[in-house]
């Protein structure tokens, strides 16, 4: 779900997220998106993944943080 203020710019259905849910217990989930670090913390639906990857692979994500290691 991504929403500012009452517009609502995506979702998930429930059956999805619990599909989701159930993938993530039994492997490493990592998402890659083309949206910014901004944008994709508001899609975050329940816990944050290890790993993530934002900006069409501009920047990794550890933790919800950007990798130390990886800055300039």
């Amino acid at each position: 779900v991504d929403s500012r203020g009452s517009s609502m710019f995506s979702f998930m259905l429930l059956n999805d997220i619990e599909k989701l849910r159930h993938i993530s217990e039994r492997c490493t989930f990592i998402p890659v998106t083309a949206r910014s670090i901004e944008q994709y913390t508001r899609t975050l639906v329940s816990q944050i993944p290890k790993y993530a990857i934002c900006t069409s692979g501009g920047v990794i994500l550890e933790d919800g943080k950007e990798m130390p290691e990886l800055l300039n």
